[in-house]
């Protein structure tokens, strides 16, 4: 009978180990989803900023050329 009680409580052991790992495992995939999200967005402004300095250069280079009218 004790013996029975020991394995059973070394499965709750375990459940519960596999449990906290599923949950780490679920959290880690979250984490490097997010951390993919901000590089992406990062990559997005600095390729916004860059197509606005073009766009400015050109109104600039339209201004000098052409004039203010």
């Amino acid at each position: 009978m004790s013996g029975s009680s020991r394995t059973c409580k070394f499965e709750k052991a375990l459940k519960t180990m596999q449990q906290n790992r599923s949950s780490l495992v679920e959290s880690s995939k979250s984490s490097n989803v997010w951390r993919i999200a901000v590089i992406n967005s990062a990559k997005r402004m600095v390729g916004d900023e860059k197509r606005r300095r073009e766009e400015k250069a050109e109104k600039c280079m339209h201004l000098i050329c052409w004039g203010p009218n």
